[in-house]
């Protein structure tokens, strides 16, 4: 399996591969886990570390976790919520024209994927004050935002980090760039970063305008918050199996267990 964008070797070149693993009550209670982050940017670090096997031919860390870009990273939930059967889901939205409430179906494997561009982490461009490097933000540049409560704030240290001069002599670059400048380097991160959607256009059936809804590819890791304890509780009841054993079978096999006890419930 590939990444749309990818973590870059000491070479240059671009690694986009990665693996999970076996989806088990382990994994599951490493997303139980994640699922109390205080911050959204963390949760998601934490859910796609106990989860993925690998990422680049290298055994799974936090280093490379963070390392990855927000679009790869958006990308790595979706997969995840495909493996666990939560990709699609019915949310209720008020419309921004009549405050009508409706309900709005999203399927995020429906959701279109665009690689990154040729030069991806990272490319160069002019502006007036010179040539600035730009590289693609990264889980890292959003855990160290996430507590920050001014948008404005938050907004300008991203672009400090991922904005910086060619001439290593200017560390103030972002105070000097235009309106014209942001533009240019707002373009040129388009091209550069992988594309995944960020909102969905989702008509109101009673007035009919047109609602711009935000997609949260992680909204599903709240749904995971009790992990597979009652799970492991009602088999352990009905078997007498360890805990242990349990936590070892994948999600499918564990609902089909769960099936069968409940179904020999409704019988007796």
């Amino acid at each position: 399996m590939v990444l749309p964008g990818g973590l870059a070797r000491t070479d240059g070149t671009i690694d986009r591969t990665y693996r999970w693993k076996p989806v088990d009550g382990t994994v599951e209670r490493a997303l139980a886990d994640a699922a109390h982050a205080r911050f959204r940017p963390e949760a998601i670090s934490k859910a796609l570390a106990g989860a993925l096997e690998s990422i680049g031919g290298e055994p799974v860390s936090r280093e490379r976790i963070d390392a990855l870009s927000v679009p790869d990273r958006r990308f790595l939930m979706i997969e995840l919520a495909d493996a666990l059967g939560l990709s699609f889901a019915w949310s209720t939205h008020a419309c921004e024209a009549c405050a009508k409430p409706f309900d709005f179906p999203l399927d995020l494997r429906a959701l279109p994927v665009m690689p990154a561009g040729e030069h991806y982490p990272s490319t160069e461009i002019a502006t007036a004050r010179g040539r600035v490097r730009l590289r693609v933000p990264t889980g890292a540049d959003q855990i160290r935002i996430a507590a920050i409560d001014d948008e404005g704030a938050a907004a300008d240290l991203l672009a400090a980090l991922c904005i910086s001069a060619c001439d290593d002599d200017a560390a103030d670059v972002i105070d000097t760039l235009s309106a014209d400048d942001f533009a240019a380097i707002e373009d040129a991160m388009e091209q550069l970063a992988p594309t995944l959607a960020w909102a969905a256009q989702a008509p109101c059936p009673d007035c009919g305008f047109g609602n711009v809804i935000a997609i949260d590819t992680a909204a599903w890791l709240v749904s995971m918050a009790d992990g597979p304890t009652p799970d492991v509780h009602e088999i352990a009841l009905a078997y007498g199996w360890s805990e242990r054993d349990i936590l070892a079978l994948t999600r499918a096999q564990r609902l089909q267990y769960l099936a069968l006890i409940r179904g020999d419930m409704h019988r007796n």
